[in-house]
C-alpha cells in the first residue's frame, strides 16, 4: 500500500477502496468493507458493531457506513498529527495508528520533523523489521535516503547486535535470495540493501515466492565490517543492512 502524505490528509475515502475485494486500504483503517458507503446503518449487526467506537464517535454524526468510516479515519488522523508534534517522543504511538506497510513512507516524508538521531533510528529500525518486504512498500532511492538521513545509522542496533557485530571479522560473506522475471536481467544495482550471513537463509528467500514465470537467485558477495549499516537479529534472519556499491566480488548463481 503506498502511503502519500499530502493524500493522507486530503484524499477522500472511495479512492482507498479496492472494490475487487471490498476492502479498504486506507493508511489509518485497513479493514473489510461493510456495506455500500452510501447505505444507512440499520442491520443490527452493522449498529452493534459501530456501537463498539461510541466513545470515539460521539462528535460525529454517523448515519451510513461512509459516515462510519471516515470519521474513525478523522479521529485517527488527528491523533496522527497531535502526535507528530513531538514525534521524537511519540513515533511508537503513531506506528501504532498507522497500517505497517505504509510506516516506511510515513518516515520518508516526516523524518526532518525527528530532533533526536537515536529516536529517529530505534523508529526506522522498527518500520524496517515490521516490513517483511521493504523494497515492496518503499522505493530503494527513499529507504536509502532514510538509512542516511543521520550520520549513525548503526543506531537501530541493539546492544546484542552491536556485540554480534563487533565480533564479526573484517571481511565477511553475505548472501541475498532473488527471484526475477524469466527474460529480466539481475543488476547489482537491483540488489537492494537486505542480505544475511546465512546461506540457508538466502535460498529459503530466493525459494518463497518462485513460480514458473521468475528465475532463482543466490547472490554472494563480501563487505567489509566498516560498509557494514546495521546487523539486525531480531527476526532470527542475521540480517545485514548495506549498500549495493559496497559488495565486492559479487558472485551470482541461478538456483534450480
Amino acid at each position: 500500500m503506498n502511503f502519500d502524505y499530502n493524500m493522507f490528509l486530503n484524499r477522500d475515502l472511495e479512492s482507498y477502496i479496492d472494490y475487487e475485494i471490498n476492502w479498504i486500504k486506507h493508511p489509518l483503517l485497513f479493514q473489510p468493507l461493510f456495506g455500500q458507503l452510501n447505505e444507512k446503518i440499520e442491520q443490527e449487526g452493522a449498529i452493534n458493531y459501530v456501537k463498539m467506537y461510541e466513545s470515539i464517535l460521539k462528535k460525529y454524526k454517523v448515519n451510513t457506513f461512509a459516515d462510519f468510516y471516515n470519521s474513525l479515519i478523522d479521529y485517527k488522523k488527528k491523533q496522527v498529527l497531535e502526535y507528530q508534534k513531538n514525534i521524537d517522543e511519540k513515533w511508537g504511538n503513531i506506528f501504532m495508528l498507522l497500517h505497517t506497510s505504509t510506516l516506511l513512507e510515513y518516515l520518508y516524508v516526516t523524518k526532518d520533523l525527528f530532533h533526536l538521531e537515536k529516536n529517529y533510528f530505534e523508529a526506522l529500525s522498527q518500520a524496517f523489521t515490521m516490513n517483511e518486504f521493504p523494497t515492496k512498500n518503499i522505493e530503494n532511492k527513499k529507504l536509502r535516503s532514510l538509512f542516511l538521513h543521520f550520520p549513525n545509522p548503526r543506531l537501530m542496533m541493539d546492544n546484542e547486535e552491536k556485540y554480534k557485530l563487533s565480533k564479526f571479522k573484517k571481511t565477511i560473506k553475505i548472501y541475498r535470495g532473488l527471484n526475477i522475471k524469466k527474460g529480466s536481467k539481475l543488476n547489482s544495482v537491483e540488489l537492494g540493501f537486505s542480505y544475511t550471513t546465512k546461506k540457508n537463509q538466502a535460498k529459503w528467500f530466493a525459494n518463497r515466492w518462485s513460480t514458473l514465470s521468475t528465475k532463482k537467485y543466490l547472490i554472494q558477495a563480501e563487505i567489509s565490517k566498516e560498509n557494514i549499516i546495521c546487523f539486525l537479529s531480531s527476526r532470527g534472519e542475521n540480517e545485514i543492512v548495506a549498500l549495493p556499491e559496497n559488495l565486492k566480488n559479487i558472485k551470482y548463481t541461478l538456483l534450480k
